[in-house]
């Protein structure tokens, strides 16, 4: 939970739950790290010796991966799907998978996506040589940036050039006939990619939930890793 203020975004509270997105998060991680949430949770319940194995927290970093969102710069009924751009995302060399809902074909409607309730599926990057992979994660960006889908009445949308002449200060947004242009807080912007983010002030607590009721693994992990105790 974040609350917005003044000064800047402050963290509020952090629930260690599994993380959401309907699991299309899954083969990046577990390339990565080489485990999940979800195995680590099926290992605890069903394996207990392996739950051992795991380390307290990732030790290495086996291959690079980004989770890149879908994203419309238009919103209405879809007209046409670039099938040419995700061709040509599914031919980079770091993707693994891909997640587009049924509904995203002519005839149905897609709003603009302007946050992270309206982003419309996923594409995942995975590879061993972080090079390679920061490479194909900038075109997926731009081929995502350029836009997938056309809508009825509305002509392909084009990205306006970043605030201040490309020199970091804003983002490259697509332009609107019909809305303003979505405009990012600038609190942080990445030397690398010029993309705009949000950085953490203070944090006001953190909560891990946890069934009582838990067999012993789990709650053994618990008691040594983060020094947690139970009546």
């Amino acid at each position: 939970e974040v609350k917005l203020e003044t000064r800047g975004p402050v963290l509020i509270e952090v629930n260690c739950r599994l993380h959401g997105g309907e699991g299309t998060w899954l083969p990046v991680a577990m390339a990565a790290a080489g485990y999940t949430q979800v195995t680590a949770l099926i290992d605890a319940s069903l394996r207990p010796e392996a739950f051992g194995r795991l380390p307290a927290q990732p030790v290495a970093l086996q291959q690079h991966g980004a989770w890149v969102t879908v994203r419309s710069t238009v919103e209405g009924e879809i007209s046409r799907v670039d099938e040419a751009r995700l061709q040509s995302m599914r031919a980079l060399g770091s993707f693994n998978n891909d997640y587009l809902p049924d509904k995203l074909k002519p005839g149905n409607h897609i709003v603009r996506t302007t946050d992270a309730c309206t982003v419309h599926g996923c594409v995942n990057l995975v590879h061993a040589d972080k090079a390679a992979y920061l490479r194909d994660y900038e075109e997926a960006q731009r081929l995502m940036d350029l836009g997938l889908f056309e809508v009825k009445g509305a002509a392909p949308a084009e990205l306006e050039p970043a605030a201040g002449g490309g020199d970091g200060a804003g983002a490259a947004r697509p332009a609107s006939s019909d809305e303003a242009p979505l405009v990012l807080p600038k609190y942080v912007v990445s030397p690398k990619t010029s993309r705009p983010g949000f950085m953490a002030l203070s944090v006001h607590h953190a909560n891990e939930h946890f069934f009582r009721t838990a067999n012993v693994p789990v709650r053994e992990f618990y008691r040594q890793r983060r020094g947690m105790h139970w009546p």
